[in-house]
């Protein structure tokens, strides 16, 4: 397990240290780490409180590891020079990519301790709970919320739309930014006949929704649009209205979501 190894490099690195420093006695919780628990060891360290980040950083690159881990592998042999003097050039590259949302390392730390070296280096060791559930969990947020809308239906300044979310993240949805761009098609000919006008406009606001939350299904959100309805000026210089809504909120940890819609 990849757990496993980054542990013992970890351990590899102490017992090098310490062989030139102060012999010490590897705590028993990093020897045999229980079940549902990581272990981690820091880097020798100028201060305490810099040596438990150190190993709080272990801990999190394992779990990394377990929530979303990809791995690249190349492998290229080439064969150059002469048949007397054939030279073999082989490149071999494996490299680890880990990437997601890990949550309450320091509040499961069940057990911890260090030592100082005869450099007076502190080396930090701690145990974290962090089952599968948790990891389950872990892997879920680090999805990320997806959120869509759709159109329903127009009934005078109220716009019915239906928002989706898919990935299972919950999010609660609790304004929209309106964007509405106007586009006077008898302009060029009033302009020609009549008096100067503008050949189109945009407008922007914002508004406020009653919180909506939504996880892994649809929601129903109404929008006030009285402020984008046409005036007679609109229709007398034959505005067409493009509008933009986009649909703002967060997610379960505070991560900013949106959906745009036009109509």
């Amino acid at each position: 397990m990849n757990s496993c190894k980054l542990i013992a490099w970890a351990l590899l690195q102490v017992l090098i240290i310490c062989s030139i420093g102060n012999a010490f006695q590897v705590p028993n919780f990093i020897n045999r780490v229980p079940v549902d628990h990581y272990a981690g060891v820091s880097a020798p360290c100028s201060d305490l409180q810099k040596a438990r980040l150190s190993a709080i950083s272990d801990v999190i690159r394992q779990i990394l590891g377990s929530i979303n881990a990809k791995y690249n592998h190349s492998y290229t042999n080439k064969i150059s020079g002469s048949p007397k003097e054939p030279r073999m050039q082989i490149q071999d590259n494996f490299s680890r990519v880990a990437s997601g949302i890990v949550l309450d390392v320091e509040k499961n730390i069940t057990r911890a301790s260090h030592i100082q070296n005869r450099s007076k280096k502190y080396i930090c060791f701690i145990l974290v709970k962090y089952p599968d559930s948790k990891i389950k969990e872990m892997r879920r947020l680090s999805r990320c919320a997806k959120i869509v809308g759709s159109v329903l239906s127009e009934s005078g300044r109220i716009l019915r739309v239906k928002v989706t979310e898919t990935n299972g993240v919950a999010v609660t949805l609790s304004s929209a930014d309106i964007t509405v761009r106007k586009n006077n098609r008898f302009a060029k000919m009033i302009n020609f006949c009549i008096w100067k006008v503008p050949h189109g406009s945009k407008d922007s606001f914002s508004t406020a929704l009653n919180p909506v939350k939504i996880c892994a299904g649809s929601s129903i959100i109404k929008i006030d649009i009285a402020g984008i309805k046409k005036g007679f000026r609109d229709y007398l210089l034959g505005a067409k209205l493009n509008c933009n809504i986009k649909i703002n909120g967060v997610d379960e940890i505070g991560r900013p979501v949106s959906t745009s819609i036009k109509f």
